[in-house]
């Protein structure tokens, strides 16, 4: 591709979608040529709706902003230790996610398992390891057996998971020490660094929330204004 652009003129620069994603092999082979990139936002919701959606399109529509100018914003950092700190950090989200979806499945099967199964289980504290412990009943009770297998199944699935989520996290606290010192940072500076990075995920969270409650809020005032 970049040898097909040079035939047609000087390349001066290169319009890159998604350069932290989809983009980021293509953003490092050019930068690795010595082609100046800059990150191109996708295409304008309007413009599409007038001009169609093609790639041609949207090629044309990214070649235009970045040799204008409008595009000047810098390519993501694709270096090897931050795309591995990115694919250790979605298995993480992805063991959390299917951990907890599995830990309410199970508090689910519990609540219409069988009393004596219920009672069995108690105190609640030591929970996922009774179930995980669980032995078959060979009381020839479908709802039991079946109750048994599902609870034993999901409590052994959630320390699966807890303990892929802990080690992802070592990997990725190893990680992170690693590419901060290299950048001649000390302990005190990469403390600083995750608290930045803790207070702009709570930002976002919070943001996030207050949204749904204005919006609530006006769909409650929209209601009593109708009534």
């Amino acid at each position: 591709m970049l040898d097909w652009a040079r035939q047609c003129g000087t390349v001066l620069r290169a319009g890159v979608e998604c350069t932290g994603s989809y983009g980021a092999g293509l953003a490092r082979y050019l930068a690795a040529q010595q082609v100046a990139v800059v990150e191109v936002n996708q295409p304008d919701g309007s413009t599409r709706r007038r001009c169609g959606k093609t790639d041609a399109v949207d090629a044309e529509a990214a070649a235009r902003a970045a040799l204008s100018g409008i595009a000047r914003a810098l390519p993501k950092s694709g270096g090897e230790r931050v795309e591995a700190l990115r694919m250790l950090r979605l298995a993480k989200n992805s063991a959390v996610k299917a951990r907890t979806q599995a830990l309410n499945q199970l508090k689910s099967v519990l609540v219409n398992a069988p009393s004596a199964l219920r009672e069995e289980l108690e105190p609640l504290s030591r929970l996922l390891r009774r179930c995980a412990e669980l032995a078959d009943t060979r009381e020839g009770n479908p709802a039991a057996d079946t109750a048994v297998f599902t609870l034993r199944l999901l409590a052994q699935r959630v320390v699966q998971l807890r303990h892929e989520a802990t080690e992802l996290e070592t990997r990725i606290t190893r990680l992170y020490l690693e590419r901060r010192t290299a950048e001649i940072k000390g302990k005190r500076e990469v403390m600083r660094c995750l608290k930045r990075y803790a207070a702009r995920e709570v930002y976002h969270l919070i943001r996030a929330d207050m949204i749904t409650r204005h919006q609530q809020s006006d769909a409650s005032a929209t209601l009593m204004t109708a009534a």
